[in-house]
């Protein structure tokens, strides 16, 4: 999948950028169509092939302490295109917190739940980050939005595989229902725990644990 799949990406982007003459609005928001489908099967074949190697044991997380401010900063930076164009206000709060873990996976995690919020707030909502400092370990980082929740008969099984909130409509949230499970997974390589609370028409909120870096983490 992910050879074709590069191939078609690459072409086009290619297209898009006139590499083949120029396009009337029509054939640029034909391309855009494209492009936008592409990126969702990309993002699909990422994660069946990340949670094949998480099954197979091939994933070992590389830990070292990651200050999560400019990771936080990052997450926010990646998504502000997509939050601008569907009118959502993303943010992340400040924080002085430092976590042992693998930044790279952690920043898989974020990611996907903040795409996964921005997926489901409407124009004029909000998506926000936070790492809630502890006196002890571990961490609490949260993803917060203000979108439709999660029906309560979903919410107990939302992270599992293939698994969607039973009220959404697939064709408008296109996706297999892989992101929170490959969550869930990836938090618990790192020794935590993933859950949410959310109330129908009011939002929801997920929260995962990390460890932090204490002051005689080597």
């Amino acid at each position: 999948l992910r050879a074709p799949l590069l191939s078609v990406g690459h072409l086009l982007e290619r297209l898009r950028g006139g590499g083949a003459g120029s396009w009337n609005d029509d054939q640029v928001r034909l391309l855009d169509d494209s492009l936008h489908g592409h990126r969702i099967l990309s993002r699909i074949a990422d994660d069946l092939l990340l949670l094949s190697r998480i099954d197979r044991g091939e994933v070992v997380p590389v830990i070292g302490e990651v200050p999560l401010a400019p990771l936080l900063d990052r997450v926010v930076r990646t998504f502000e295109g997509t939050a601008a164009r569907g009118g959502i206000d993303l943010s992340a709060a400040s924080t002085t917190v430092t976590v042992r873990g693998d930044e790279e996976l952690l920043f898989a995690v974020l990611g996907r739940l903040v795409h996964n919020a921005l997926k489901y707030t409407p124009e004029g909502g909000t998506v926000a980050v936070e790492a809630r400092p502890r006196t002890s370990e571990p961490v609490t980082i949260t993803v917060r939005d203000t979108g439709r929740g999660i029906a309560p008969e979903d919410q107990g099984r939302i992270f599992d595989r293939l698994r969607k909130g039973g009220d959404l409509d697939p064709t408008l949230q296109p996706g297999l229902g892989l992101g929170l499970s490959l969550c869930k997974e990836l938090v618990k390589l790192h020794g935590g725990t993933l859950w949410l609370n959310s109330i129908p028409g009011n939002g929801s909120t997920f929260f995962f644990t990390h460890p932090t870096a204490g002051p005689g983490a080597p």
